[in-house]
């Protein structure tokens, strides 16, 4: 595949959202909304109910990326408390390090 096709997952303090195949998922609280971005882009329409196997879809993809999302939460700044599903490759480490996440 293209890179336009691979999902955007993004995460604020009120919720979690998930882009894919012009499909927005967004879920705040208990609150599920669904948009068919490519039919409404102002996000006015929502299709939570109306597209359950599309909203189903793309929640079990959300839950996947929201579940590991936090790899690069570090503890602190000692790369010896790296954990396993966290970045352990050199490049990455002094990426991280040089943008002061670590």
């Amino acid at each position: 595949g293209n890179k336009a096709d691979l999902p955007v997952y993004s995460e604020s303090h009120v919720g979690y959202s998930l882009i894919k195949n012009n499909y927005r998922l967004i879920v705040m609280d208990k609150e599920i909304y669904l948009f068919n971005l490519s039919k409404d882009n102002k996000e006015l329409n929502n299709l939570a109910n109306a597209l359950p196997k599309i909203r189903k879809e793309l929640d079990s993809a959300l839950k996947k990326y929201k579940g590991s999302y936090n790899l690069f939460y570090l503890k602190n700044k000692n790369t010896k408390n790296i954990t396993k599903s966290r970045p352990s490759d050199k490049e990455t480490i002094d990426r991280l390090r040089s943008l002061g996440y670590i």
